[in-house]
C-alpha cells in the first residue's frame, strides 16, 4: 500500500490483496474491528477505493482533476 498526499507518495506499508468480502460488518477505514487498537488517529476525508494498483502518473491526473478543498 501506498499513501499519496497532492501526487506526492508520503508513506507506504505491506499490501493487501484480495477480495472485500460481502458481511455484516461496515468498512472501515482507519480502523479494523479484528483489532482492539483504537485505530488511525486523524482525519480521513477524501477516499477511493480502485480494482487495480494505479500507476504514479494515474495518482497524479486524479489529483490534479479531482483537487481537494
Amino acid at each position: 500500500m501506498q499513501a499519496y498526499l497532492d501526487g506526492e507518495l508520503i508513506g507506504s506499508g505491506p499490501t493487501r490483496t484480495g477480495i472485500i468480502s460481502t458481511n455484516v460488518y461496515p468498512l472501515r477505514i482507519g480502523y479494523s474491528h479484528y483489532s482492539s487498537e483504537d485505530g488511525f488517529d486523524g482525519l480521513i476525508d477524501d477516499v477511493k477505493i480502485y480494482d487495480k494498483a494505479l500507476l504514479k502518473e494515474e495518482i497524479n491526473i486524479d489529483s490534479l482533476n479531482n483537487p481537494i478543498e
